[in-house]
């Protein structure tokens, strides 16, 4: 009987919680036995989900050290205890941190590592050899783009590029409906409010679209440590056509109600709300940087800008709110490239084979 234990580091809302929601539907669906090991000091919505869907839960301590080592054989340990208590014969890490929870590895049992961001910094070079040394076609790390798979490659020194697949991300919504009727000029950005999602530079250029058209309105739906500020420089620049709007549960409507999605975050592992808004039919605007080239085509379903360049994202912002007929061209390209690539089905498929083969 496949039984799987699901590991994951996530904390809040955001891109991992989004996978964690997909992931469980995908182990519901196939009648897997299946536990979720995850921090006590969690948000409380993830906490409520979990309570809602009849999750088996176990929650653990999050433990912080200076040195690697240390902190990967205590997170080992307590693997080891939810292991025994278990009996899992396969391991599912889900990790916005990178190395964080890839101590298992080691545990007699398959082993699957997906890494949802990029790693910056090289590993301890005794625990690169060890990983080298587990990996195999049953141990595997599984990264979102080709872009986070050469820096997992360089950074962790993997010797085989074989053991690392690439797995893209798909969105939280798993079927969609185009709105044509009730589009609101929206500028539209989902993510968490902190620094590497770019809001300063998101703000600056919404100024200067908005000096150019007032009938657009930005808005930015997410949580995040700079919301409060971001509010309050909206507040004190008397923007009323830019919102913060925290975040929201259900975000369909916003993306049936914009006409062109903006990301120009600075660094990108691949990023789900831009292939859910391309799902929506949405030209997108992003920044060069990361995994989003892989998904947004320069001059087909959107612009990829450079990312500190306010001044060219505020022009194709305006090029494409000035031309419908280059937007409807856009969006359906966008809505095309998801379904070949990104689409649940796609991921679905490949996580399934990946995980009960």
């Amino acid at each position: 009987m496949n039984r799987l234990l699901i590991i994951t580091d996530v904390k809040s809302s955001g891109g991992a919680f989004t996978y964690l929601k997909n992931l469980i539907y995908l182990v519901k669906h196939n009648n897997i036995d299946f536990s979720v090991c995850i921090y006590e000091n969690v948000a409380p919505l993830i906490k409520q989900y979990l309570l809602r869907n009849h999750v088996r839960t176990f929650y653990i301590k999050e433990r912080n050290s200076k040195n690697f080592l240390v902190t990967a054989l205590d997170e080992l340990n307590q693997v080891i205890r939810i292991y025994l208590r278990f009996q899992p014969n396969r391991i599912l890490v889900s990790s916005t941190v990178p190395g964080k929870y890839l101590s298992p590895i080691i545990l007699p049992l398959k082993f699957y590592y997906v890494l949802h961001t990029v790693p910056s910094e090289t590993l301890n070079a005794i625990v690169s050899y060890i990983i080298n040394k587990y990996l195999n076609p049953t141990k595997l790390i599984i990264t979102v783009s080709e872009y986070s798979k050469k820096y997992i490659l360089d950074n962790w020194n993997i010797y085989s590029p074989n053991y690392i697949e690439v797995i893209y991300n798909t969105g939280g919504i798993r079927s969609t409906t185009i709105g044509k009727n009730n589009k609101k000029n929206i500028i539209l950005t989902i993510g968490h409010l902190v620094g590497y999602k770019n809001p300063q530079l998101w703000l600056r250029v919404a100024e200067r679209v908005l000096a150019i058209d007032k009938r657009i309105k930005f808005i930015w739906a997410g949580d995040g440590d700079l919301l409060q500020e971001m509010r309050r420089k909206v507040k004190n620049r008397k923007l009323n056509r830019v919102e913060f709007i925290g975040y929201q549960e259900n975000v369909s409507e916003l993306y049936r109600n914009s006409i062109i999605y903006f990301q120009p975050s600075t660094t990108e592992s691949h990023g789900i709300a831009v292939v859910e808004a391309m799902s929506y039919a949405l030209p997108c605007v992003v920044s060069n940087r990361g995994g989003l080239p892989e998904s947004v085509k320069d001059g087909a379903n959107g612009y990829v800008v450079d990312v500190n360049d306010p001044d060219l994202y505020a022009e194709k912002i305006i090029t494409l709110f000035k031309n419908k007929k280059l937007r409807e061209r856009m969006g359906k390209a966008s809505r095309d490239i998801f379904f070949k690539n990104f689409s649940y089905k796609i991921w679905y498929r490949k996580m399934k084979k990946l995980i009960f083969n």
